[in-house]
């Protein structure tokens, strides 16, 4: 008993020696909640759960984020489904692909880049379309969404793979755009602002994906199915804070082209170009929203690359939007 109550004492003084912010945090950090957001990439198009970090939004919410940058879409799928993350924010056709080879504990629940900002930007001697029949063009897989995005808009204008163009596998963006400056290939499609910086330096814009592919759910926020179901109070916090995320990219123009330029180390032109790209697109979703036509996209062009035939798969087969309008209604009183 008396060492019982020597022992209370002894904290009781301790603790009274510890300043006012750190008693201030003591509870605080116990209650929040630590989650891990995989993503493949941290570019302008995917700054919404970097600015929920950053500025506090998780936090405010009682979540402790970890943002991984992982090496593939593949890659962050496995890492997902493995339980090493709790949230993939990366490329939807990846995940209708390993959704359809039997990795079906998985759904989207929101959007992260709702929008196919890509610009087909090429060497200078190239102008235009059919010009670019026989050229060589980059694309970071032969079977990537971007990639079919890029077979779509070229077969529109007249070529055909593999007859009229070839296509070499090189990268992500940053790597296409290396690809492109050393000449290894004659063509690549970029992703605002990089495609900004590239026509700078006198390469030809032959053509926005935009013009042709209107619907397109670029990337999504994916979750563990059965995670997510024992977890949904967590889910439901963290779309909040993505929710805030997008809406303070779209309202505070001066501040937002600022974090860009500090976390992606742009200059501020491209910063800003890349800001009003994904504002005026609604690329960022104000209400991290999924883009049901774009799903509808994604899946023609997964069912294409596939060669199947017959009926195809609804969104709703990958999609669980219930989560997303139940923080919608909760925000809506």
């Amino acid at each position: 008993m008396k060492r019982t109550v020597f022992l209370s004492i002894a904290i009781l003084v301790l603790v009274s020696f510890l300043p006012r912010s750190a008693l201030a945090q003591i509870p605080k950090e116990r209650e929040r909640k630590y989650l891990i957001i995989g993503t493949t990439s941290k570019t302008v198009g995917y700054m919404g759960p970097w600015v929920a970090k950053k500025k506090g939004f998780f936090e405010e919410e009682g979540l402790n984020v970890d943002i991984p940058v992982l090496k593939s879409s593949t890659t962050a799928i496995q890492a997902l489904l493995g339980g090493s993350t709790q949230f993939d924010a990366s490329s939807i056709d990846t995940m209708i692909g390993a959704y359809e080879k039997g990795a079906q504990d998985q759904e989207v629940i929101g959007g992260i880049i709702n929008g196919a900002t890509y610009t087909l930007v090429a060497a200078k001697r190239f102008k235009s379309f059919k010009e670019l029949k026989g050229a060589t063009i980059g694309v970071s897989s032969l079977t990537s969404g971007a990639t079919s995005l890029l077979r779509l808009m070229l077969e529109k204008n007249g070529l055909n793979y593999p007859k009229d163009f070839n296509l070499l596998s090189v990268g992500g963006t940053p790597e296409r755009f290396s690809a492109l400056q050393s000449e290894r290939v004659d063509a690549v499609l970029l992703a605002a602002p990089l495609s900004y910086k590239a026509m700078d330096m006198g390469f030809s814009k032959v053509g926005d994906v935009f013009d042709y592919v209107t619907h397109y759910q670029h990337s999504a926020l994916v979750v563990k199915k059965s995670w997510a179901r024992e977890n949904r109070e967590s889910v439901q916090r963290l779309l909040r804070a993505l929710i805030r995320a997008f809406q303070w990219l779209h309202q505070n123009r001066e501040e937002a082209i600022a974090f860009i330029s500090s976390e992606l180390k742009l200059e501020r032109p491209y910063a800003e170009a890349g800001w009003q790209e994904y504002t005026r697109s609604k690329a960022w979703p104000l209400k991290a929203e999924i883009d049901i036509e774009g799903v509808k996209t994604q899946i023609q062009i997964w069912a294409q690359r596939e060669k199947l035939t017959g009926p195809l798969p609804t969104p709703e087969r990958y999609v669980n939007e219930s989560y997303l309008k139940a923080v919608h209604k909760e925000l809506a009183r």
